[in-house]
């Protein structure tokens, strides 16, 4: 799912009139301030009469000669005096690259004046700020981002880098997967997050807000970009602040399931399950997932028994008078063992990470308890726990809202087999274990036979205002043409609460034979679906 960055910009002011040169008060410096040299304190002058008096550009001509004289030909360029009426010269000009230059070697030697020449700073850098938020209202996005840059060259101001960062994050999500465009955008909207980062040093509460999201938002660039190692650093950095965000756990949990740190992974999915009433149900589904398939994968028990036997019939028999058969039986009771074993192991190492991914999709299903997938993956994983109640209870739900699809009747099936094999060695409940298998065999029956068609689901998407499901109803068999039939396609709440619902008709279907649908209603707080034939 593509991630979209809210914008959220205020107009700003200093709370002063801007001052119009040649109309207005000459303002002096606000620090201790010695010119230290004639033709810096000459300059000076001429900036206030540049204010004061209508000889604006010959005073300000004047102020820029004299300055420049003093640094190049008298030895004044270590004067912060002189850079520091150069730059509030350039202030006159509204030149922001001179406006920079100037006063950062005047902060470098007149420090004391650091927040005189800030306040001129964020004064210049107002106007093309408030011009960039307009832009941004108003959507067009690519003035926003040339006012933006124009307002950090003189100020770096959290918000408009910020806001930078988060336009330039946006407009790579737009862009084609792994297009050089969407990189180079994605690297400039790492960029700006981390000079948010640096630029917000005050403490005000507004300030430290931005300052959280963009730490957020740099690791959320850096996965975007498939920058892993780095998206896992700036997530784990973020978690220092807010060691509860639910969405960054999964995120770093994610990441590191995705790098091959399993172990890392498990440890963040297990904290994300603590805090699952807080955490986006498909958070969780996904984290569910990725637990299951970070397990070792199942032994290849038909591998291992043909090693075993190979290498037990290339030993010499335990007894030499022993018959062919006996020693058949003897290399079989030895590989069973092995085979055995191996699967035991395997479950003694794989059972901890299905027990955290069922966690993660019982979970899910407390509050969205008809998300298909949720059940199917469930149910998956207790068959391989060997959990023979919970698989058939949640398989039961699975046929509830899947009820025509083969895979899920399979499952099914082999819930009741689960179910009769755990009641093998008892003789007295051999009648119970025979009912078990009788209903394991209806629905293989079902899924091979019983069904006309089964129905297979590509999509379903769940929006604020409504919701799709895409799929297709296959006629499976080999031969004969199935009856035309209605399926009624039930839209659901995270309640159970039907919010809609619509049926599609299929048509005769030869042998073979596909119907593709798409099926649309329009309503919100969708989150599930199941359908039923009519």
């Amino acid at each position: 799912m593509k991630r979209v960055l809210a914008v959220g910009l205020w107009a700003a002011s200093l709370g002063l009139a801007r001052p119009a040169i040649g109309q207005g008060v000459w303002t002096p410096a606000r620090c201790d301030l010695k010119t230290g040299h004639f033709k810096v304190n000459s300059a000076q002058l001429y900036l206030k009469s540049a204010y004061e008096k209508n000889n604006r550009d010959k005073d300000l001509k004047d102020a820029l000669k004299n300055l420049n004289e003093a640094i190049t030909l008298n030895g004044q360029d270590k004067n912060g005096a002189a850079w520091y009426y150069l730059g509030r010269y350039y202030v006159a000009m509204a030149d922001l690259a001179g406006v920079d230059s100037a006063f950062a070697r005047a902060d470098a030697l007149a420090p004391q004046c650091q927040a005189d020449t800030k306040f001129w700073r964020r004064f210049l850098w107002t106007a093309p700020y408030n011009t960039g938020v307009a832009a941004l209202n108003a959507g067009h996005y690519d003035s926003a981002i040339t006012y933006f840059n124009r307002a950090n060259v003189v100020f770096r101001d959290p918000q408009s880098l910020n806001a930078l960062g988060i336009l330039y994050f946006n407009s790579a999500e737009q862009q084609q997967q792994d297009s050089s465009a969407r990189r180079q955008q994605l690297d400039s909207a790492a960029k700006y997050f981390q000079a948010t980062i640096g630029a917000a040093t005050d403490t005000q509460a507004a300030i430290v807000a931005i300052k959280k999201s963009a730490s957020f938002d740099l690791a959320a660039a850096y996965q975007s970009a498939g920058r892993g190692p780095e998206a896992a650093a700036a997530f784990r950095q973020y978690l220092i602040t807010d060691p509860n965000d639910a969405q960054a756990i999964a995120s770093l949990a994610t990441l590191y399931a995705k790098m091959g740190q399993k172990d890392s992974a498990e440890l963040y999915y297990k904290r994300l399950i603590q805090r699952a009433d807080s955490v986006e149900p498909l958070a969780l589904f996904q984290a569910g997932v990725d637990i299951y398939s970070g397990a070792p994968p199942y032994p290849d028990t038909a591998a291992i028994g043909t090693a075993c036997r190979d290498r037990e019939r290339a030993k010499k028999p335990s007894h030499p008078g022993m018959t062919a058969a006996q020693r058949q039986s003897e290399v079989a009771k030895t590989c069973n063992r092995e085979t055995a074993d191996t699967i035991k192991a395997h479950q003694e190492v794989a059972s901890g990470s299905y027990l955290v991914a069922a966690q993660a999709f019982h979970a899910v299903l407390k509050r969205n308890g008809e998300f298909r997938d949720a059940l199917y993956n469930l149910t998956e994983v207790y068959f391989a726990l060997d959990y023979a109640d919970s698989m058939l209870s949640i398989s039961r739900r699975l046929v509830a809202v899947d009820p025509m699809n083969r895979t899920s009747t399979r499952l099914h099936a082999q819930a009741w087999q689960l179910k009769a094999e755990a009641l093998r060695d008892s003789a007295a409940a051999q009648a119970a274990a025979k009912a078990y298998r009788d209903s394991a065999y209806k629905y293989v029956l079902i899924a091979a036979e019983s069904l006309p068609v089964e129905v297979t689901l590509e999509s379903f998407r769940a929006q604020e205002q409504g919701g799709s499901v895409k799929g297709h109803v296959t006629n499976f068999h080999e031969q004969g043409t199935s009856a035309p039939m209605s399926i009624v396609f039930e839209f659901l709440s995270a309640t159970g609460a039907v919010i809609g619902s619509q049926k599609v008709a299929v048509p005769a279907l030869a042998g073979q034979a596909s119907h593709a649908f798409d099926v649309q209603v329009i309503g919100k707080n969708i989150t599930a679906y199941r359908y039923r034939r009519e």
